[in-house]
Order: structure tokens, then C-alpha cells, then sequence
């Protein structure tokens, strides 16, 4: 299921950006610049919140 809602975000994302660069868009309001920062920064924390752990249990081992 996850890896489905991240796929149509994906799609959605490149839709609006083929879209923009046409220039059908007028330029992306700042609510949704904010909202693609904001994904971006969550996604980011998770990958860092993932990241740490496989790293703890080779050292410690």
C-alpha cells in the first residue's frame, strides 16, 4: 500500500511539473512549493531515522 501512495505522489509531482514547464501552470503557488518541501524534508527525516540502525548493530557487534 505504501509503496503505491508514494508512486502516485511521484505521479502526481511529475504531472504538475510537465504541466509548469509547458507553462499550462502559472508558476506553483507557495503553498505548494511548501508542501513539496515539506515531503521532501519528511522524506528525508525517514530515510535518516532508517539509516541509523542497520549502522548501531554492525558496530556493536
Amino acid at each position: 500500500m505504501k509503496k503505491m501512495e508514494q508512486w502516485h505522489r511521484h505521479l502526481v509531482v511529475y504531472r504538475h511539473t510537465r504541466q509548469w514547464r509547458r507553462g499550462r501552470l502559472t508558476t506553483p503557488t507557495r503553498a505548494h512549493l511548501t508542501t513539496v518541501a515539506e515531503t521532501l524534508t519528511n522524506r528525508t527525516r525517514q530515510r535518516m531515522k532508517n539509516l541509523p540502525a542497520p549502522i548501531q548493530s554492525t558496530a556493536s557487534h
